[in-house]
């Protein structure tokens, strides 16, 4: 009796040892672990910059969404004023306690235009221009968008090249409207303190694309350059004829402004034969405006 009960203990006991032996031989090594975590940290270096690509490409693909966007508004408005775009005229005076007026101010005001449409999703600034956009008595609501729409239409006398049907270009599909616009470093701001704080955002010309470096043809005092590479060496531009372009400013940015391009005067640019400095994006057959001069 006590020997078979020897023996049943001993017979019992065996798969628990052998169920044991084989629960710590599935376990991990330590040499194994530092292995797979390297070979996961390879794979995160190779895939992030792809990743960041990714993430970049589709900014740039919502920023030229926006820009349609505001194209519809804009044809809108313009086919209910007889063919003008949206302008504020360089003398336009706001009501007292107004903030200063900017173009895009009566696309939301006349038709309840969605101001997030006017924030590109790279600007740095975009947060800023966000609560900024959002407060009608803002003091820098004029720069409260991403895109500048070209100053030398708004710059006319009168806006009169704002008046597009009177006075179209010959390229409409060449000739730029809208654009991204800096400064995206060092060109915000603040004012006040405490409870009183106002965010005021980047300086912009009041949004406003100067076809120069701002230095002095414009007369416009900004706080850094306009010009940017905000989509990885682009801006996206918005052009009469409807069109989105991504224009390369990288090596334009390398370069001195000059008068006159030859390949910007050979697409009919009324600031190359004017001999007027400025920006040329020829390269991409894009261009300030070619059509009627800058004076009545």
């Amino acid at each position: 009796m006590v020997r078979c009960q020897y023996d049943s203990r001993v017979v019992s006991a065996a798969p628990l040892l052998k169920h044991e032996r084989g629960r710590r031989g599935s376990a991990f090594s330590l040499i194994e672990l530092v292995v797979v975590t390297f070979i996961i940290s390879i794979l995160m270096a190779i895939m992030l910059p792809a990743l960041r690509r990714s993430i970049r490409q589709a900014a740039q693909v919502v920023c030229a969404h926006n820009l349609r966007a505001t194209d519809q508004m804009m044809q809108i408005y313009r086919a209910d004023t007889g063919g003008w775009l949206p302008h504020v005229a360089d003398d336009a005076e706001p009501e007292p306690g107004e903030p200063e007026p900017a173009w895009f101010d009566v696309l939301i005001g006349y038709y309840e235009m969605d101001p997030a449409v006017l924030i590109c999703p790279e600007d740095p600034y975009g947060m800023v221009l966000e609560r900024v956009a959002g407060a009608k008595d803002h003091p820098g609501r004029a720069n409260a968008s991403s895109y500048g729409m070209s100053e030398f239409m708004l710059s006319s006398p009168g806006c009169f090249l704002a008046n597009v049907d009177r006075h179209s270009p010959k390229w409409p599909l060449n000739t730029m409207l809208l654009g991204d616009m800096g400064p995206d470093f060092g060109g915000g701001g603040q004012s006040g303190g405490g409870s009183s704080t106002v965010f005021t955002g980047p300086k912009r010309n009041e949004c406003r694309m100067p076809w120069s470096d701002g230095s002095d043809l414009t007369g416009v005092e900004l706080s850094g350059p306009w010009l940017t590479r905000r989509h990885v060496s682009a801006i996206n531009v918005l052009t009469l004829g409807g069109a989105v372009r991504s224009v390369r400013t990288a090596e334009v940015m390398q370069q001195k402004v000059e008068a006159s391009y030859g390949t910007c005067a050979a697409g009919y640019c009324t600031l190359c034969l004017e001999e007027i400095e400025h920006y040329s994006f020829a390269h991409n057959r894009t261009y300030w405006w070619t059509g009627p001069k800058p004076t009545k």
